[in-house]
């Protein structure tokens, strides 16, 4: 067997004859090559020795067992949680020195509900660092994580005592990089009533450290039980996070995500952007945002596109700048698309509103098509479900081979807003139809399914303006299962060479025609 000794001496013996050799030309650098060469190589010797041996000593000295316990009752003095480790503890020393735990559990604070735990960690030290005297970790692998959130009524959550302690991180954290396999994380917000998980995590990053960015790989499976639905999510972007700033931004931000949800029966989503969190200031701001939603039901095809320049949201609200969306839809009996406009939005805890807004509509089918575009203010309240459109004017024309002129025109304006949580609608309008001056109020009961009543009332209608003669009857097979109630009130109407005044037209459909 060859011994590291002679191994080393052999080595020397070699290099020092090979570069004595190449100095025969200049006698008086022989000594002096001899020496740096002979003090170099006996130096690494030392240090190569010195390190096989430490590498033996702990091999065959420590036992990492013997510090579970110690682990344990030093996590329980800090955190006020309990670490159990069931697993073996083993060290590792290729291709970096480190230590792998299994099956490991951390417990709710003073509780011994789990809180966290995995099937295996494992934490790899810098070889560099530790040849420095410095002990830094080069890589967090986790594999199999099972992490239960909670917020209770009151708003805390069960990871309130972890944030309070570690928000506001320290600048002198690096890590090369963390790897999370097979996780699984569930939220119980008790406040709201809602719950929601995600499974089939996967997270993989480069070099985490204050100042530095790094590439950040996510993806997961979304579950949600009502309405069920489980979409594949997959992100991918660069982090950069200033810990003593408390700053983190995600830029260039990709994400993708598919799957069924109701009433949709297949849909896909596509998102650009960057986004940053200050954590002194509670506020997210996110720019450059782009997202794409395609979404097939049956025959129906729907696709919806949205812009925004500029966002920013905190704990007393935010503000959103240049946002587009674009909706269009395809059917077998014809086609339509939607464009919506808000150039400045405020936003006040779960309440938006625009003060200017403009609304697109164009849709077309085999008996004609309808145009037109709406202007006015906009008001959301998503925490109530409630949509309020408080003052708008609007342009709409009507085209189509049964019309005389070929063209009707309309000019409106009113206010409308729809309440989801008590499932109604309802929307004021006056105008001008053609020639005719028109008042009409509409109501709808029952979201999504709604049942409607309406009141409307024109000063003239001048039926032979507008319908040209045709032996085709009108085809009401759209509105055959709307159910709806109404009164019609026309002060002179014209039909033929009939006429007549102050006539009151009520209108009773069920919605069970055939």
């Amino acid at each position: 067997m060859v011994q590291v000794p002679d191994l080393l001496a052999f080595l020397f013996s070699v290099a020092q004859s090979r570069v004595l050799g190449s100095a025969k030309e200049a006698p008086w650098k022989d000594e002096m090559v001899s020496k740096t060469l002979k003090y170099g190589l006996w130096t690494l010797a030392s240090v190569l020795l010195a390190g096989a041996a430490l590498i033996a000593i702990v091999m065959f000295v420590v036992n990492p067992d013997a510090y579970r316990v110690a682990a344990s009752r030093w996590v329980e003095r800090t955190t006020g949680r309990t670490l159990t480790i069931r697993g073996h503890a083993r060290l590792a020393w290729f291709p970096a020195v480190g230590i792998e735990l299994g099956r490991i559990t951390l417990s709710d604070w003073h509780s011994s509900q789990a809180f966290a735990s995995a099937r295996r960690l494992r934490l790899s030290l810098s070889w560099p660092d530790l040849l420095h005297g410095r002990i830094a970790i080069d890589r967090i692998q986790v594999s199999g994580l099972r992490l239960a959130l909670v917020r209770y009524a009151d708003g805390q959550g069960n990871y309130a005592d972890l944030l309070a302690r570690h928000g506001g991180g320290a600048s002198s954290i690096r890590i090369g990089g963390v790897a999370i396999a097979d996780g699984e994380i569930s939220f119980d917000d008790r406040a709201s009533g809602r719950r929601f998980a995600i499974d089939h995590l996967r997270l993989d990053t480069g070099p985490l450290a204050s100042g530095v960015s790094t590439p950040v790989r996510l993806a997961f499976r979304y579950l949600v039980a009502r309405p069920a639905t489980s979409p594949q999510v997959d992100a991918a972007g660069t982090l950069r996070f200033d810990s003593a700033r408390q700053r983190y931004v995600l830029s260039a931000l990709s994400l993708r995500a598919h799957g069924a949800f109701p009433p949709a029966t297949v849909w896909r989503l596509a998102a650009l952007g960057t986004f940053a969190w200050d954590g002194k200031r509670q506020r997210l701001s996110a720019n450059a945002l782009q997202a794409a939603l395609d979404g097939t039901r049956g025959p129906v095809r729907a696709l919806a596109r949205l812009t925004a320049s500029r966002l920013e949201w905190g704990a007393k609200g935010g503000e959103a700048s240049a946002i587009v969306l674009h909706a269009s839809g395809v059917a077998p009996g014809g086609r339509g698309t939607v464009a919506l406009r808000l150039p400045d939005v405020r936003l006040r805890g779960r309440r938006a509103s625009a003060a200017a807004m403009r609304l697109d509509v164009a849709a077309t089918d085999a008996s004609g098509a309808l145009k037109g575009r709406m202007t006015g203010g906009l008001g959301f309240d998503w925490g109530r479900g409630q949509l309020a459109l408080p003052h708008f004017v609007g342009e709409w024309a009507l085209t189509s081979p049964r019309l005389k002129t070929g063209r009707l025109s309309a000019e409106v304006a009113g206010q409308a807003q729809a309440d989801w949580a008590r499932e109604r609608a309802s929307a004021a309008l006056t105008g001008r139809v053609g020639n005719s001056r028109a008042v009409l109020t509409v109501a709808a009961r029952g979201l999504p399914s709604p049942a409607y009543t309406f009141d409307a009332e024109l000063d003239r209608l001048d039926v032979d303006r507008y319908l040209a003669p045709s032996n085709k009857p009108f085809d009401f097979a759209r509105i055959q299962q709307l159910p709806f109630t109404g009164t019609i009130h026309i002060g002179t109407l014209r039909m033929g060479a009939t006429s007549a005044r102050d006539v009151r037209i009520a209108v009773i459909h069920t919605g069970q025609s055939r």
